[in-house]
């Protein structure tokens, strides 16, 4: 995938952490910045690019043997009674960390892959798919799946050169 549409996307932090492995998949470009104070969402706006602009990490990727969240906390009391009248199920034990290795797929955006999205940008349904195979199946499946056409286009012609082009196309 050689690029992906974010709108209106969170950056995330990366950290180093013993026994995970932090990939960054998705960047800025060195024009990007954060926007802290309020604001109005309008592409239209026409924004200046600040000083500080740098590269922001978009979509990060981690695997290894995660800690629990729960890992040195005390059991929660009894859930609540649900609304259909089961009593939910409380673990007796929390694990510290797992046994096998997990993975986890971060981004600040959940409407890149809704369906007006996936209309306009069509590859934005190829990373779904490609975090879904990371997820789920060996890295080794991931290269197996079908390359899609990208769009390149040609840097704005003349129309000199558009109409000569199109008669040596024709010749």
């Amino acid at each position: 995938v050689e690029s992906i549409v974010l709108p209106w996307a969170s950056s995330v932090r990366i950290s180093e952490t013993a026994g995970i492995t932090v990939d960054s998949l998705a960047k800025t470009t060195e024009k990007g910045w954060a926007q802290t104070e309020n604001f109005t969402l309008d592409p239209n706006q026409g924004f200046s690019i600040p000083s500080d602009a740098k590269t922001h990490d978009m979509i990060a990727f981690a695997k290894g043997k995660f800690t629990s969240f729960f890992s040195g906390k005390p059991i929660p009391a009894k859930a609540p009674v649900t609304p259909d009248g089961a009593e939910p199920a409380v673990p007796s034990e929390f694990h510290e960390s797992g046994d096998q290795e997990g993975r986890i797929i971060v981004l600040g955006d959940s409407d890149f892959a809704s369906d007006g999205f996936l209309q306009i940008f069509p590859q934005n349904l190829t990373f779904s798919l490609n975090m879904v195979d990371a997820l789920t199946l060996d890295d080794s499946l991931i290269e197996i799946r079908s390359k899609g056409a990208s769009d390149r286009p040609l840097e704005p012609l003349t129309d000199r050169t558009r109409v000569v082009l199109k008669f040596l196309g024709i010749l």
